[in-house]
């Protein structure tokens, strides 16, 4: 059973940032690492699938939602995705290659819900498409804890879990700095821009 996100304080990204910080003195075992970033995502899917939220409440998760998933996904996809789609076992580089399909498609639904500029405007084509996302990205966790995070630990050894943390983190702390740092141009604003500027 998942725990009730509604029922706490989001995390504020000063948080997430000190935690990040932390982790970069102490490598921290990676999968638990994953699973409070996929926390700290089901925070916001919990606001934007509450029909009882407030259109402010929606705007300013989905707003949190959309920086989280930029940070985790891509610094999972340069990690642990990596190594999956490497891996000599195909239940691991379908498991893998899935998965990354799974990120370009809420990538690009989150470049749509920018360009329908729903931090100015609410309307049902947005919050529908808030919640698909959000649905998407929920059932994308539950696959990932249930059935990846056990293929990983079937073909990982422990170097490869402490080289992959270590980088894990690395790219979180870049990932989250470079979403949080104003671009110099507003148009440059998408959340797939930095999947063609790894890390």
């Amino acid at each position: 059973m998942r725990f009730n996100f509604l029922s706490i304080e989001p995390h504020s990204f000063d948080e997430i940032r000190l935690e990040i910080g932390e982790a970069l003195d102490n490598t921290p075992d990676l999968i638990d690492f994953m699973k409070t970033h996929h926390d700290y995502l089901e925070e916001s899917i919990s606001v934007l699938m509450d029909p009882k939220a407030s259109v402010s409440d929606k705007q300013e998760h989905l707003s949190r939602f959309l920086i989280l998933l930029d940070m985790h996904g891509h610094a999972e996809e340069e990690t642990l995705y990596r190594r999956l789609i490497s891996d000599d076992k195909k239940v691991a580089r379908i498991e893998g290659l899935g998965a990354q399909d799974e990120h370009d498609i809420a990538y690009l639904m989150g470049d749509e819900l920018i360009a329908l500029d729903f931090t100015n405007t609410w309307n049902d084509q947005i919050e529908s498409k808030a919640k698909v996302l959000a649905t998407m990205v929920q059932n994308h966790i539950l696959e990932e804890e249930s059935v990846m995070f056990k293929i990983a630990n079937k073909q990982l050894n422990a170097i490869d879990f402490d080289t992959l943390s270590k980088e894990y983190v690395i790219k979180c702390a870049m990932y989250l700095d470079a979403d949080l740092t104003p671009p110099s141009n507003i148009a440059d604003i998408s959340v797939t821009t930095r999947n063609y500027r790894e890390f």
